[in-house]
Parts: C-alpha cells; sequence; structure tokens
C-alpha cells in the first residue's frame, strides 16, 4: 500500500488515545477496512477506520460547533496552536491525504468518528 503510513499513525494514535484519555469506562470499537470505490473514470482504493465508543458521546449542539471549526480551514492555517487539539490535527492529517472524516454522537451514548483515505494498492 503506497501512502504515507506515518500520517496514518498519527491519525490512529490520536483518536485512539483520545477515546482511551475521555472515556475511562465504555467499550470501543476499532474497524479497518480496505475497499475499492469505481467511478467512471477509475477504481479508487479506499482505506477506512472507524473508532466507536459507548462513553459520555457528545451533545447536537457541541457536536455542530466542532464540525463548523473542523471546516473552517483558514482558522487552523492562521492559527497554527489549534493543531494541538487533537480533532483539529486528525482532520488536517486526513486532508492532507485527500481523505474525509466524519463524526456521529449522541449525547451519553456513542461518539463514532470515520476516517475514509484513499491508497494505492502495490
Amino acid at each position: 500500500m503506497i501512502g504515507n503510513s506515518d500520517h496514518l499513525q498519527a491519525i490512529l494514535s490520536q483518536l485512539i488515545g483520545s477515546v482511551i484519555r475521555f472515556n475511562h469506562s465504555c467499550q470501543v470499537i476499532i474497524t479497518v477496512h480496505l475497499f475499492t470505490v469505481k467511478n467512471y473514470i477509475k477504481s479508487d482504493n479506499i482505506l477506512q477506520f472507524r473508532i466507536h465508543d459507548t462513553g459520555s458521546g457528545i451533545s447536537k449542539e457541541k457536536l455542530g460547533n466542532i464540525k463548523a471549526k473542523l471546516a473552517d480551514f483558514e482558522l487552523v492555517r492562521d492559527y497554527p496552536l489549534m493543531l494541538e487539539s487533537g480533532l483539529w490535527f486528525v482532520n488536517y492529517l486526513i486532508n492532507q491525504l485527500n481523505g474525509e472524516m466524519e463524526i456521529e454522537s449522541e449525547k451519553d451514548k456513542f461518539t463514532t468518528i470515520t476516517c475514509n483515505i484513499p491508497v494505492q494498492l502495490f
């Protein structure tokens, strides 16, 4: 597989570390998939990892704020210190790899973070 293994390792390490750090008594499920998406020009291989926890979750309001801040890359470029925030750092790395990150959560129930990153197989 061709990809930036350092970025992939940092993404997984940051996400798993955050789940462990913030949720002491929850179940964590980590799944990794490699699948092919066919489009009209070519086929793309997507590496997907999903981190799901049954911890405290995130309220809809707070999740909306998080997503808005993650979408504002000007904010990240203007304020490099914001990269110290785990999700911003992960989102930054995923975008460097031309990937996407999605966050789903429900307060007091769960949080699921799904990362889809294009990779080349050799």
